[in-house]
């Protein structure tokens, strides 16, 4: 289960929405054009606090968007989750900060079903098969073609609470996926705070923002 805290993605994106940063057609369907490539984060930021959504095609991520069936295609899934689920979207120059709390779920499979992972870091149960199969057990007699390259557009969106030690306001943000995700080629960040908002593109040679 999420943190008893943690901000749930209809909070974030009505920040967002009600900052005027965003409409509420965008804030819900950011990557409805499903670009190679491209991603979004947005954050809602309080003291020492930040709560994130990041969405991106699952190829930036996993080199591939088909079902995953190999044990190649499998490790990669559950090393890419591990590491979404611990490492912080975001940090902050000179102040420690940690992910405190996450969801993640896999959208868009050509067959139309949703999976949603939740985790607490709390309880951190073996699960991160269960992301590959979308549930193969339950749907095997409905649904036996193959899915072809290029036939299947994937999500990944990942919902994340981030604690730092000290207040990030006036405190550079970086961003930890660039590094880690080669295919990651822009970023899209949209926060807001108590006092101000605004947007940020993201690249890996410019990887970072200053917050007022």
């Amino acid at each position: 289960m999420p943190h008893p805290i943690f901000a749930p993605r209809h909070l974030v994106v009505g920040l967002l929405t009600a900052a005027g940063l965003v409409s509420a057609a965008q804030a819900q369907d950011n990557l409805a054009a499903h670009e190679h490539g491209q991603a979004l984060l947005q954050v809602a930021i309080s003291g020492d606090r930040l709560d994130a959504i990041f969405t991106s095609p699952a190829f930036n991520l996993l080199g591939f968007e088909h079902r995953a069936t190999s044990d190649e295609d499998v490790r990669k899934v559950n090393e890419v989750h591990s590491w979404l689920r611990r490492t912080p979207l975001l940090t902050a120059t000179g102040i420690d900060c940690r992910s405190q709390a996450a969801t993640m779920a896999l959208t868009g499979a050509s067959d139309g079903h949703h999976h949603e992972d939740d985790h607490d870091h709390d309880h951190d149960h073996d699960h991160d098969h269960d992301l590959d199969h979308d549930h193969d057990h339950d749907h095997d007699h409905d649904h036996d073609h193959d899915e072809e390259p290029g036939s299947v557009h994937r999500d990944v969106e990942v919902s994340q609470q981030i604690v730092c030690e000290g207040q990030v306001a006036g405190v550079r943000l970086e961003s930890t996926l660039f590094e880690r995700f080669p295919n990651l080629e822009s970023l899209r960040v949209e926060w807001v705070t108590n006092q101000a908002q605004g947007s940020h593109r993201l690249s890996p040679e410019q990887p970072g923002f200053e917050l007022p």
